[in-house]
């Protein structure tokens, strides 16, 4: 009797021992999988905080950029003048007040090309107030600003109509700026116009 006895406190302590060992390592493997969901999360966490960082658009309009571009709305209400009479006064600001200033125009009645803002200024007020009269511009496009330091450039494309002589006109231009930061100010070094526009082939109409 003594001896059954004996044999089944060994069998309950070796049970004991092996539900015992058992529950240390289902404790273990808790641990472990709760570290491991922990360092999956953070590493989820990581890579989509990279990839948002990754995927935020690049195009970030600079002060800088959003100057220019204001700049050119004034340019274009020069341009716009409807029946006033067209001059430069109130928008000088807009170029280089030298001889730094170069211009291209495949519509100047004499030389495409014009050195300097003095004569800049006198030709066009000369020529627009006779040949563009009442110009309205109906369409204006920013098409590209771009800044590095000190220098910028955009492209713009815009319609307008006129007059020549009395008689209504309509037409389009491609316009590209180089500028210069002068001052905290952007003003107009280069300037290149070309018209008409077209598109396959056929001039564009306001």
């Amino acid at each position: 009797m003594r001896s059954q006895t004996i044999r089944q406190n060994a069998v309950i302590a070796i049970l004991s021992a092996f539900l015992l060992v058992v529950l240390v390592k289902a404790v273990q493997s808790h641990t472990i999988n709760t570290k491991l969901t922990h360092q999956k999360y953070e590493l989820l966490t990581q890579h989509s905080v990279i990839t948002t960082a990754q995927t935020e658009p690049a195009n970030i309009v600079t002060q800088d950029e959003q100057a220019i571009s204001q700049a050119l709305q004034e340019w274009r209400q020069l341009y716009s003048f409807g029946n006033r009479k067209f001059t430069f006064k109130g928008y000088e600001h807009l170029y280089i007040n030298t001889n730094e200033l170069l211009a291209y125009d495949n519509v100047a009645p004499k030389d495409t090309r014009i050195d300097g803002w003095e004569t800049y200024k006198s030709l066009w007020e000369s020529v627009i107030n006779e040949s563009f009269a009442e110009q309205q511009i109906t369409r204006f496009d920013i098409d590209r600003v771009e800044v590095s330091n000190d220098l910028g450039w955009s492209g713009i494309t815009f319609r307008f109509r006129a007059k020549n002589k009395g008689k209504d006109f309509y037409s389009s231009q491609h316009g590209t700026h180089i500028w210069h930061k002068v001052d905290g100010r952007w003003r107009i070094v280069h300037e290149h116009m070309t018209a008409p526009v077209k598109i396959g082939g056929r001039e564009v109409l306001p």
